[in-house]
């Protein structure tokens, strides 16, 4: 797997950094090692950087059903999303509503305001 997944201790959250486009081949490792990171853990964040991954996800309906699925199998309480496009981000709302994940998700403009959303209270 190409993407970075680590704990990042300065913001007590899971960081994702995607590079290029995240497939179904992907899966097995990505799940292996968000385990790994998360064991005898409770780290209820995660932080998704886009900075180098790929928004030109493929239109095939086989694709956003495994989309669909594998975000079923991340349990956090909150996830942030930052460096995307507007098209990607409507895109993702909109698939985010079909899974349920809506009010776990949120498109944040930086590090710095998904920090902050995820150390409020109560939201």
């Amino acid at each position: 797997m190409k993407h970075e997944l680590n704990y990042d201790e300065n913001i007590g959250a899971v960081r994702l950094n995607f590079v290029g486009l995240f497939l179904p081949q992907d899966e097995d490792k990505f799940l292996a090692r968000l385990d790994e990171i998360t064991k005898d853990k409770d780290i209820p964040f995660m932080l998704c950087d886009f900075k180098n991954g790929d928004m030109n996800l493929p239109k095939d309906r086989s694709y956003r059903k495994w989309l669909a699925e594998m975000s079923k199998k991340t349990h956090f309480l909150k996830t942030a999303i930052i460096n995307t496009s507007p098209a990607a981000r409507m895109i993702a709302k909109v698939a985010l509503v079909a899974t349920g994940k809506s009010h776990t998700v949120r498109f944040c403009k930086g590090e710095k305001d998904a920090v902050d959303w995820f150390n409020e209270k109560g939201k």
